[in-house]
């Protein structure tokens, strides 16, 4: 195996990257490769809301934590709030404390790196540290939650799960952190282009006393483009060789120690082209990851390759098997579910393979289906397959499918629609958010937030569409809402959309005629706080602000050539997809 050339010193990634937890759930207690074993430990996932005991815990990336009381979902009040520096990227519950991690940073809010230091940002939401912070809040008093304590950590950090007392982020440092660390100065505080990503890193930190966390240990790795897939066991960094052509590089990180202690496994080469996390999955001692043996774009690939590792010896990571896939075309979509994996493929007509992978020494094609669109996202739920894509028989507009996927041998497709988008605009001049679509309600509902801009409102409107799935799939009126949804869910039978800006409740009894119950603004700061701060591209909403770049400009330029307008949507619509992965 090829051993650490890969140095754990100051490490990066490019801005279009983030760090993705691939997690199945918490393993059974079993006998790993060292002998050890393996003791099955509580395991949460980080998220930027929480729903606990009819409280709404919301990380806003502009203003801190926010509680919002949604026991009597109809009258929905604002409980409490702590003001916090810094954007938030990530919130934990546990008992009556909340762990919240912010950046000093935007990120991609514009679709590019930036910086609090940027001369455009007003002094009121400029962080008073570099890189990232830990605040431990006490919330036992949901109306007056109180600093507990706070820890400063070196680099952007962009996911993070607990593990018993141990918290694990993982994030990018940039060139002047990898400088620092180096002994070579640096500090993220100058404005220049030494603020780009420049490496990997992985921190475990101590919790278990909350007045006073403590860093455990820390691993970093160099390259660029490096990203890191985790699972309850381990983490598996990955990047391009950049000694071998159409070569990736894996390093695996064992975290199973309790005690927090990362051991750093194994290093060896991956044939072909990772396009990120999403490629990748962990279940067990088993490791998933498809590439691609010609690459055509940072997060575009051809020839699907599906590669199996045994892991259960994480310093001697052995290859299962090698399982191409019968297609030249272009990945434009991977899921994994369950003992499953799902590739949508784009040649003369888009195969969408399924594969069974109950024994991973041995996948096999269980079903491939002719799939509509040239950039086909998918779904999987059960027994059903909802997938969203551009059909070309449709003019090159948005179509969902659903197929019904069980039995695998008989599986087919159920039905298929046209989205609309808005009710009175071409689908084509509106964005469509697939890679946050989800199902809510048991499966019965699938829920996509869009947005289009608006030129006479000179501003972008923002909406959920929702599409009922039962026999056949059926797409209803959109619901506007002030700021992009990033969450939504049901509660007590209503629908509930959460903005970085506002909180809705929706009464769905009628999905074609959805009443608005209640709603909270000011959650966040309003349009002329964001414009004092210099953030023009991040007003309304940061998610759709950031994007227009990407998607008005180009349209209306472009908007008197019909062919070269949909040529350049389709583009648009892979691309806002595919960032829309990485938050």
């Amino acid at each position: 195996m090829l051993r650490a050339s890969i140095l754990r010193t100051a490490i990066s990634l490019s801005a279009s990257t983030a760090i993705c937890m691939c997690v199945t759930g918490c393993p059974a207690p079993q006998t790993v490769g060292d002998g050890s074993l393996n003791v099955a430990r509580e395991l949460e996932e980080a998220d930027v809301v929480k729903l606990v005991d009819g409280v709404l815990y919301a990380a806003n990336p502009y203003s801190g934590l926010r509680l919002i009381d949604v026991r009597d979902i109809d009258a929905p009040s604002l409980a409490g709030s702590l003001e916090l520096g810094g954007r938030a990227v990530e919130l934990l519950i546990r008992d009556d404390l909340a762990y919240i991690v912010t950046t000093a940073d935007f990120f991609d809010c514009a679709g590019d790196p930036v910086g609090f230091s940027s001369q455009e940002f007003a002094a009121e939401i400029t962080p008073d540290f570099d890189g990232s912070r830990l605040w431990i809040v006490d919330i036992s008093d949901s109306a007056a939650p109180q600093l507990v304590s706070q820890l400063d950590i070196v680099g952007f950090v962009r996911e993070a799960r607990r593990v018993d007392n141990v918290l694990y982020l993982t994030g990018v440092l940039t060139l002047d952190e990898a400088d620092e660390q180096n002994g070579d100065g640096g500090g993220n505080d100058d404005g220049e282009g030494d603020d780009e990503p420049a490496g990997v890193f992985i921190d475990s930190i101590s919790i278990a006393d909350s007045s006073a966390p403590a860093f455990i240990d820390s691993e970093s790795f160099e390259g660029e483009d490096y990203d890191i897939a985790a699972s309850p066991n381990g983490m598996a960094v990955l990047g391009p060789d950049p000694t071998l052509a159409e070569t990736s590089v894996m390093t695996y990180v064992d975290i199973r120690d309790p005690a927090g202690d990362l051991v750093v496994g194994d290093t060896f080469r991956v044939p072909g082209f990772i396009a990120d996390t999403s490629v990748v999955n962990i279940v067990g001692d088993t490791l998933f990851v498809v590439t691609g043996e010609s690459s055509l774009s940072r997060f575009s690939f051809r020839n699907p390759v599906l590669y199996v590792y045994d892991i259960s010896n994480p310093a001697d990571v052995e290859r299962m098997t090698r399982f191409p896939f019968d297609t030249f075309g272009e990945v434009n979509s991977i899921q994994y579910s369950d003992d499953r994996v799902f590739i949508a493929t784009s040649s003369s007509r888009d195969p969408l393979f399924i594969v069974d992978v109950q024994d991973p020494s041995n996948p096999v094609v269980g079903a491939q289906l002719e799939s509509p669109g040239q950039d086909t996202f998918l779904f999987p739920l059960q027994d059903r397959l909802l997938t969203i894509g551009f059909e070309s028989s449709f003019g090159g507009r948005p179509v969902a499918s659903l197929f019904d996927i069980s039995p695998l041998d008989n599986a087919r497709r159920m039905s298929i629609i046209e989205l609309d988008g808005t009710d009175s605009l071409e689908p084509i001049s509106v964005f469509f958010d697939v890679a946050s679509t989800r199902w809510i309600d048991d499966g019965r509902l699938a829920v996509m937030p869009t947005a289009y801009f608006d030129d006479a409102q000179n501003a972008f409107v923002e909406q959920v569409r929702l599409i009922s799935v039962g026999t056949r799939l059926t797409e209803h009126v959109g619901i506007s809402h002030r700021g992009y949804a990033n969450a939504f869910d049901m509660l007590n039978e209503r629908l509930w959309l959460l903005s970085d800006l506002s909180f809705q409740t929706i009464n769905i009894d009628d999905l074609d005629n959805p009443i608005s119950v209640a709603r909270l603004d000011d959650l966040g700061p309003n349009d002329q706080d964001l414009l004092d701060a210099g953030l023009t591209q991040c007003v309304l909403s940061a998610a759709t602000e950031g994007r227009r770049s990407f998607l008005a400009a180009p349209c209306g330029i472009l908007g008197i050539i019909p062919v070269g307008m949909m040529v350049l949507g389709l583009m648009q619509f892979r691309l806002l997809c595919r960032r829309g992965r990485h938050r």
